[in-house]
């Protein structure tokens, strides 16, 4: 039950007979029940320990013994309340607490205490909605931070749910109504001492039409919305001012795959200007990678949309033909 160290510890600094040690295994129940822990479960970085004796016990050397180490000792008086061990520190996590007492009668041990030591919750990682934006839908994606038991989610005020973690887990609190303009949402994080909380700011993105790429001019940020919902947001290279990026309606009217990464990179979409309620016309402005993957941010294009290429590699199968597109100041 206890290290050979801190047994030795003992002896040598208390002179406490190992003989009384190994009476703990014999301890007579009179002498269990006359040394009682009060002891919270739940602490944040130190603990309190109090232990209450008989009024009939006399005084005597009393220990602490924390996972088994011995890391407080002191010399009280009997009676009720008489041995207090304040702030202790703990390591986070659990923890088997022991306090134990050489009285006349011999060793009394108290019952064993488990204990957990928390700290106040990191923040959570919000993974979705990401870039501040949404569609009129939005999953949303929290992962726990260390010192978390459970989240809560709010959005405008409004309860969406609360849900059991543990550190590091990815919770989906499923998909949510984003109003128009901004958004708050806020995730509180908890464990059974502290909680913090963070406000995210959510903008909902419009678009024209359920499915569509969206491609802001002045974030140089591509949004692929599929069936109302914001799937992801792409960072961007656009036009130079000498040769900027019109502003208009597009639709995909090709698709091209490379197998030699050139100016194009891996994959191409061209655009095709939209002229009428139902016409477009071909154009040589498109969706596609760049072998100057440094410029994405920038504008440095002759009016096309640049991406990395690990991006529109990954963007290219989800489009379908016909796609509508819209760029914007």
């Amino acid at each position: 039950m206890f290290s050979r160290k801190a047994l030795g510890s003992l002896v040598s600094r208390f002179a406490v007979p190992l003989s009384l040690f190994v009476s703990l295994a014999v301890l007579a129940p009179n002498s269990a029940s006359a040394l009682t822990l009060d002891v919270p479960a739940d602490v944040i970085d130190r603990v309190d320990v109090n232990a209450s004796l008989t009024s009939s016990d006399p005084a005597g050397l009393a220990m602490l013994f924390v996972d088994g180490s011995l890391v407080r000792s002191c010399m009280e008086t009997g009676g009720p309340g008489a041995v207090a061990f304040a702030g202790v520190p703990l390591a986070r996590g659990p923890h088997d607490l022991r306090v134990l007492v050489r009285a006349a009668e011999g060793l009394l041990c108290a019952p064993r205490c488990a204990v957990t030591a928390w700290g106040k919750p990191v923040l959570p990682l919000l993974l979705a909605p990401n870039g501040g934006y949404a569609g009129r839908t939005t999953p949303v994606m929290v992962k726990a931070g260390p010192g978390t038991s459970s989240l809560r989610l709010t959005l405008n005020g409004s309860l969406i749910g609360t849900r059991a973690v543990s550190p590091g887990q990815i919770v989906n609190f499923g998909s949510v109504a984003i109003g128009g303009g901004v958004n708050t949402l806020v995730i509180e994080a908890f464990n059974p001492v502290a909680s913090s909380s963070g406000t995210f700011k959510v903008r909902r993105l419009d678009f024209p039409w359920p499915t569509c790429i969206i491609i802001d001019k002045s974030q140089f940020r591509l949004y692929w919305v599929r069936d109302g919902v914001l799937v992801k947001t792409y960072p961007v290279a656009i036009g130079k001012p000498s040769t900027p990026t019109p502003v208009r309606n597009w639709r995909v009217g090709e698709k091209y795959v490379y197998t030699d990464w050139g100016v194009y990179g891996p994959r191409r979409l061209r655009l095709y200007k939209q002229i009428g309620l139902n016409s477009f016309q071909y154009s040589n402005y498109g969706v596609h990678g760049t072998n100057q993957e440094w410029v994405i941010g920038t504008m440095a294009s002759h009016g096309c949309i640049r991406m990395f290429n690990r991006d529109v590699m990954e963007l290219y199968p989800q489009v379908p033909l016909y796609t509508m597109v819209q760029t914007r100041d």
